[in-house]
């Protein structure tokens, strides 16, 4: 599941086309989250986890470079990295990281909205 992406320029900076971005962002930010909740302890979850933490770096760094350092989102945000930085040491779903990260997309979405389109697509430019 791909929901990061680089984009044409016209999306950055024509609103419709952000609009309609913003709404295929959301469908698979939605299927995504399912399908991590739905993962048994202990499975293989690396092509998950590596979807999710694009969102959730580009996110965090966006939050950072706007200031918002003390927000409860970048708070959940940053244990959501946490996450997925023990995660990555093999790949093995824990049950107890499913509402971490479910959260920490929940910002993401909310978020994509909020940040400056040049800086969504700095962001995404370093992480993708």
């Amino acid at each position: 599941m791909k929901f990061v992406k680089r984009v044409p320029k016209n999306v950055v900076y024509n609103p419709v086309a952000r609009a309609v971005a913003k709404q295929k962002v959301k469908e698979a930010m939605t299927d995504h989250r399912i399908s991590l909740l739905i993962l048994d302890e202990g499975e293989n979850c690396q092509s998950e986890m590596f979807t999710s933490s694009k969102a959730i770096f580009i996110i965090a760094y966006c939050l950072e470079e706007m200031g918002k350092t003390d927000s409860p989102e970048f708070r959940k945000i940053k244990s959501a990295l946490n996450i997925c930085v023990e995660c990555s040491k093999d790949w093995k779903w824990k049950k107890e990281w499913a509402i971490t990260i479910d959260n920490a997309l929940q910002i993401c979405q909310d978020e994509w909205g909020k940040v400056d389109p040049e800086m969504l697509k700095k962001a995404v430019d370093l992480y993708v």
